[in-house]
């Protein structure tokens, strides 16, 4: 039984770590690349 709980414990703990880092992924690089690609898009178009 504690086999059981230590690797349920241990699933746990990693799906919290990739789970922390696909928030901060979605709330710092979705932005970020929106903001690079409005960027490169508005050189392109002035450069018209």
């Amino acid at each position: 039984m504690s086999e059981i709980y230590a690797r349920q414990s241990d699933l746990s703990a990693k799906y919290e770590r990739s789970s922390a880092f696909w928030k901060k992924f979605t709330l710092i690089g979705l932005p970020v690349t929106a903001l690079i690609s409005g960027g490169i898009a508005a050189l392109l178009i002035a450069a018209k």
